[in-house]
């Protein structure tokens, strides 16, 4: 709740803190489609950067969220080597994260991509399950399951 009052205090919105909604962490569970908006509304005003300073100080938990390409490019992330690109059937080649576990002596063998949806819905039911073939194409049928087309 302290840490409410301080976001509250920083966006200039304490009439927040102080509302019967929000001035638990209950009530503001209760309320948080209503709580969302208000906040996005003075959180869109500035840029994430902004807001990580801000909140830094106000010793506010924070962090940002970042897409893919943000990710990727980190400083920290470029550092640890954590992009790894692999060769992909549908395309050419796709970016993963890699290990975050570095041996010293022995590095790590990246073979192959993640796999398409369904891409092993048929040998996993057959093979390990033992689901006859028969049962398997009504699954598929059905579109219980979904097969790698």
């Amino acid at each position: 709740d302290s840490q409410f009052a301080r976001l509250c205090e920083l966006l200039e919105v304490q009439q927040l803190a102080e509302d019967e909604k929000f001035s638990t962490n209950k009530a503001r569970v209760l309320h948080r489609d209503e709580l969302t908006r208000l906040l996005g509304a003075e959180l869109i005003n500035n840029a994430s950067d902004y807001w990580l300073n801000a909140l830094t100080v106000k010793k506010i938990p924070c962090g940002a969220v970042n897409d893919i390409e943000q990710v990727f490019n980190h400083r920290q992330v470029k550092h640890r080597n954590m992009r790894v690109s692999v060769p992909h059937e549908k395309a050419k080649q796709v970016d993963l994260v890699a290990n975050p576990i570095k041996f010293s002596k022995t590095g790590i063998n990246y073979r192959l991509p993640p796999p398409m949806l369904g891409q092993h819905s048929v040998e996993i039911l057959c093979q390990w399950l033992e689901i006859d073939d028969h049962t398997v194409d009504d699954l598929i049928r059905q579109g219980v399951i979904s097969q790698l087309s």
